[in-house]
């Protein structure tokens, strides 16, 4: 294996590495990373945000990896979804939900669930922003206001 290791190192490559679990392969009690992804420089200069992550087991015996390619080009990236407790009080929030995931069907269920994550965090951002509007601004102002009575 140094071998291997020691030419792609003599070639320039590097391996992207990964996120999530570090084995891709169970067979019986033994687990293997197969799944490596290797690049040069250019790669890394055009695709600079380029990312591994493995993916859960469902049905196999192998964690398929997902590569997220991103051009270093892109000045912003996404901010993180995040949950607010207070959705689930809305009375709209179980009817969003629901009447998204009627939507969404694939054979193939980790396609599904990734489909699944994937429009939900941008339909919930959409609709936070339509029901509650600019939270982090009113809960500054609310809080601005707490400080003025006091």
């Amino acid at each position: 294996m140094s071998t291997f290791c020691d030419n792609i190192n003599n070639a320039g490559l590097f391996d992207l590495g990964f996120k999530g679990p570090a084995f891709t392969l169970k067979r019986g009690s033994m687990w293997e990373r197969l799944d490596k992804f290797i690049v040069n420089d250019c790669w890394l200069f055009q695709f600079l945000l380029t990312s591994v992550t493995h993916l859960s087991l469902a049905g196999s015996d192998h964690r398929p990896p997902l590569i997220s390619i991103t051009s270093s080009e892109l000045s912003s990236t996404p901010t993180p979804f995040g949950y607010l407790n207070m959705w689930s009080s809305h009375t709209l929030f179980s009817k969003t939900i629901s009447d998204l995931w009627k939507d969404i069907s694939h054979p193939d269920p980790l396609v599904k669930v990734s489909l699944l994550q994937f429009k939900t965090s941008k339909a919930l951002r959409k609709w936070s922003w339509e029901a509650f509007g600019n939270v982090l601004t009113n809960v500054s102002d609310a809080e601005k206001e707490v400080i003025n009575l006091e």
